[in-house]
């Protein structure tokens, strides 16, 4: 079994660390870093090892630094990790599983609570050929309704994300998939506007799994793995009990997504905070749920688009020790 921090606290004072009494988190500021936030409260030191927690400006900006050892760990999607781990000739490893799909249909209409209730409708997505779109599709193919106008379900992606809550307002669309918190930041704006179906519910029944879908992992510069790693699995316990606290007190997280203008005010991420998913999946439990997201993903790519599923190196584990 994972031993407790405390085990991992005592072997560090006998065992070398190589990160210049230094490690260096990459972030963007978005609501995704809501638990981050919890560590630069928190864990601005760990062990007498600093962490510096650096800006930039984009997802591409966060794995360009990585990859050129500006910065240790940091979080993308999973795809963008699976890309890069073959396009950076295996460099990077994949540490945990950050963030479960938060995907909701909104909508004014009362009487849209299950699949079954959509035929007929159009639903709008802000993009299409991303997660959000595969996922939808996937879930109308398990539930047997076509996309189609007359008989089965109309899908339009004629509307971006910055216009999907103001047109909803107005009527102008009816029904619409998004991400929290998006959701909820819909509901602020106008009470009648309601999630009706929770798409990882959907997910997890046909999946077979309560987890839903991974949507977002941490990945490390692969030198720093292996030059760090007891040092390296403190910081995935602090994460890991960064999220078990965000989790249990939205409030406080609320307050640190505010404090370190992260995108959202404190109310609507206190609100928000419960369906985003936040989690910890590492070890053994990444593989089988990211493999089978990404192969959700090539369901819908062209064959010359499939890329190779990340083999096991691209998994870290963790110090385990058996009792």
């Amino acid at each position: 079994m994972k031993k407790h921090i405390s085990f991992i606290f005592a072997l560090l004072i006998f065992f070398p660390l190589f990160c210049d009494n230094q490690i260096k988190v990459g972030f963007l500021k978005s609501p995704d870093y809501i638990p981050l936030a919890y560590m630069m409260e928190k864990n601005k030191v760990i062990n007498n090892i600093k962490v510096d927690y650096i800006e930039a400006s984009d997802s591409e900006s966060l794995l360009t630094k990585l990859l050129t050892n500006q910065i240790d760990l940091t979080f993308v999607n999973v795809n963008v990790a699976a890309k890069a781990y073959y396009s950076s000739n295996k460099s990077i490893k994949c540490c945990a599983i950050t963030r479960n799909g938060s995907l909701y249909l909104i909508t004014k209409d009362k009487n849209s609570k299950r699949f079954s209730d959509l035929p007929g409708k159009s639903v709008n997505i802000p993009a299409k050929d991303n997660l959000s779109d595969y996922i939808f599709r996937f879930l109308l193919e398990k539930n047997e309704i076509e996309i189609d106008k007359k008989t089965g379900v109309s899908i339009s992606y004629s509307t971006p994300v910055e216009k999907i809550i103001p047109q909803l307002i107005t009527d102008k669309i009816k029904y619409a998939v998004v991400t929290e918190p998006l959701a909820s930041i819909a509901n602020k704006k106008d009470k009648q506007i309601i999630t009706a179906i929770d798409l990882q519910e959907e997910y997890s029944y046909f999946a077979g799994n309560d987890d839903g879908y991974p949507v977002t992992v941490m990945i490390a510069n692969g030198d720093f793995v292996r030059d760090n790693k007891f040092f390296l699995d403190l910081i995935l316990s602090a994460y890991q009990e960064a999220v078990s606290q965000i989790r249990k007190n939205p409030l406080y997280g609320g307050k640190m997504c505010q404090k370190y203008k992260l995108g959202l005010d404190s109310g609507i991420a206190v609100k928000a905070i419960p369906k985003m998913n936040f989690t910890y999946i590492s070890d053994d439990l990444m593989q089988p749920r990211i493999e089978a997201i990404l192969n959700l993903y090539s369901q819908f790519l062209p064959e010359d688009k499939i890329e190779a599923l990340p083999d096991s190196d691209f998994y870290y584990i963790g110090l385990t020790i058996t009792e």
